[in-house]
């Protein structure tokens, strides 16, 4: 009975490599499903960042527009807010798709730099046109990035924001133009 034998050994090599793809394919639901939680609660993060900019860019726009006065202590509440949850997520992060990452790292970088020009912003509320178009060109800047994270993670996220609703990356990309106008109308 060798040829039973040879059967069996078959048999428990296909039984082997079901079970094999049977705990991938477990393995691939279950990372699918981390990553999308994962997106979800980074999305949460994205509107958190989007409002704030958006409030951000319309205080900012006012005072260029209408020549008014302000100062660091102004801004500070209009600061990028940072994305705790997402920074802590460490390389759980590697679930999600290159360009998924690359938009989240740029995004990062950007706020960083506009977190920094907000706090090296002249503190005495006088009329700073050069560092206020500046600042406006800056988040312009984060908005699109913004948008590019919002259309790569949640293409179809919706919000209002004050006056602003709709798909978020539209909403966005609308207000950044926003920003741009008036940060090369105000000098």
């Amino acid at each position: 009975m060798p040829w039973l034998k040879r059967l069996a050994g078959a048999w428990g090599w296909i039984i082997c490599a079901a079970l094999f793809v049977g705990g991938a394919a477990r393995t691939t639901e279950a990372e699918t499903e981390r990553r999308v939680k994962i997106e979800k609660l980074v999305t949460a993060e994205l509107v958190n960042i989007a409002a704030g900019s958006i409030s951000a860019v319309d205080f900012i726009s006012a005072a260029v527009t209408n020549s008014g006065a302000m100062g660091r202590n102004d801004l500070a509440r209009f600061i990028p807010r940072g994305m705790p949850f997402t920074s802590a997520m460490g390389t759980e992060l590697l679930l999600l798709s290159e360009r998924q990452l690359d938009c989240l790292i740029t995004l990062e970088a950007n706020l960083r730099e506009t977190r920094r020009q907000m706090q090296e912003f002249p503190s005495e509320p006088l009329h700073h046109f050069i560092p206020a178009t500046n600042l406006l060109g800056s988040l312009a800047h984060d908005m699109e990035v913004l948008a590019e994270t919002f259309e790569v993670l949640a293409p179809t996220r919706q919000f209002k924001v004050g006056r602003y609703s709709g798909p978020a990356n539209g909403v966005l990309r609308h207000v950044a133009e926003q920003a741009r106008t008036n940060a090369q109308g105000g000098r």
